[in-house]
């Protein structure tokens, strides 16, 4: 599929790229919380300055010169309510408590340690609104992370060492790390952001000898490679430990000898970055296997950055429709190009490869390989054969998990990185796919 021109996605360009070589993830440590690799450009202020109206803000977006890294709450009222400034400062402070103590009793001990670290930031106002901002004090949560994220990585370097006794050749992957709430491989279906990479960085760390990319197109499951040691697949989940919001890591192992699960290791939400918002699960089958790669550990893509997407049917010939899912009722047919589109079992199925960019705000992408043992039995998508756009409702069916009876479904994905660790997003380019995707004709 390299140098077709044809756009199918409105996250992703069709684009020629040669094949990607195995690369090595040196053993470098990962940046701060809050950062997926190196934290923010410039050392943070040891506490924010004191809050003075100011008219440079004009209460939309951000306020001006938050340094990276803080946590922030805003919020405004009316330009003629009575103390309007005072009240605006009230109403941040109680989103920034409320958003920082999580589940934990307004009145517990955390809380109102966390609570005494709420500082004024910004103020500003415009001819409707006096708006405030508040942020939490970095010395604050680098106190409450420290012992926490010390036995966070302790649990990391003992799990690193299990899988270090199973690997003769020293030949270990980091394949993917879903923080998706998932409890099993079929449910966990879109791995990667900020979170994820940052507690995949931090186990990388734990490897003296690093890691390296691992091989397509693998997914759990599947055996491994008979030149592999280790592949390892991480799951977060939220948890309450003694009151406090926390996430529980829990790492597979994959060898020769089959799957080790390791012992969770934990830390604090509020010691790490930004959790993702929650994603709906899929129903996929553990017979179909979609693999995509990534140049970041836990599975995420930059805008720009390319992968090969790759499909196979583990257990039997069947007949495919694969379709590119986002947002709540969005998405294309991107396989077959022509043809019935026949899946001969155990055969992977290069679908080409992409770069990614991201379109109306999506912070995500779904991969969905829909499967029948005979091209009549795919139903309503036996007709839908080169690239168009997916009705709204079509789109919604599958992307809620909905499929006729006797069909069966595989799915994999990516959320989107931002941020200072990614390139810029060339505006223009990103109006060409939008402007390609647009001429894509309605699927039948």
């Amino acid at each position: 599929m390299a140098g077709r021109s044809a756009i199918l996605s409105s996250l992703l360009l069709l684009v020629a790229c040669a094949s990607t070589k195995e690369q090595t993830h040196p053993a470098s440590p990962p940046g701060p919380a809050g950062s997926p690799t190196a934290g923010p450009a410039g050392p943070l202020s040891p506490r924010p300055p004191e809050a003075a109206p100011s008219v440079a803000w004009n209460c939309f977006g951000e306020p001006p010169d938050i340094a990276g890294g803080w946590r922030v709450e805003v919020a405004s009222v009316e330009a003629g309510a009575p103390d309007a400034l005072e009240r605006a400062q009230a109403l941040a402070r109680d989103k920034l408590r409320a958003a920082s103590c999580g589940s934990l009793a307004p009145d517990s001990a955390e809380c109102t340690y966390l609570a005494k670290c709420i500082d004024p930031w910004k103020t500003g106002r415009n001819n409707k609104s006096v708006c405030a901002s508040v942020a939490i004090r970095k010395q604050c949560i680098d106190e409450w992370n420290s012992p926490s994220l010390a036995d966070f990585d302790r649990a990391l370097k003992a799990g690193a060492e299990r899988i270090l006794s199973l690997a003769k050749r020293k030949k270990i992957a980091i394949a993917r790390v879903f923080d998706d709430e998932s409890t099993s491989a079929t449910e966990a279906t879109t791995p990667g952001g900020t979170r994820a990479d940052w507690v995949a960085l931090r186990y990388q760390a734990k490897f003296p000898d690093g890691t390296v990319s691992p091989p397509m197109p693998w997914t759990p499951g599947m055996p491994i490679p008979a030149d592999w040691d280790v592949i390892v697949v991480g799951r977060l989940h939220t948890r309450s430990a003694a009151g406090l919001p926390t996430v529980e890591v829990i790492w597979e192992a994959y060898h020769a000898g089959g799957k080790l699960t390791l012992e969770p290791a934990q830390f604090p939400t509020i010691a790490g970055p930004t959790p993702p918002p929650p994603l709906p699960k899929f129903p996929s089958s553990p017979a179909l296997s979609v693999a995509m790669t990534s140049p970041h550990p836990g599975g995420s893509l930059c805008p720009g950055e390319t992968t090969t997407l790759w499909a196979q049917s583990l257990d039997r010939d069947v007949f495919i429709r694969v379709f590119d899912l986002w947002g709540k009722d969005a998405g294309t047919l991107l396989y077959p190009e022509g043809g019935n589109g026949f899946l001969r079992a155990g055969q992977p199925l290069n679908l080409g490869t992409f770069e990614a960019y991201p379109l109306a705000g999506s912070s995500h992408e779904r991969f969905m390989v829909v499967a029948a043992p005979t091209e009549e039995a795919l139903g309503p998508y036996k007709s839908m054969k080169r690239a168009c756009v997916l009705p709204s409702n079509t789109a919604a069916t599958l992307l809620s998990g909905g499929l006729p009876p006797g069909l069966t479904a595989g799915v994999t994905g990516y959320r989107v990185l931002d941020g200072p660790t990614c390139p810029a997003v060339d505006p223009k380019h990103s109006a060409e796919v939008a402007k390609a995707v647009a001429a894509l004709p309605p699927c039948p």
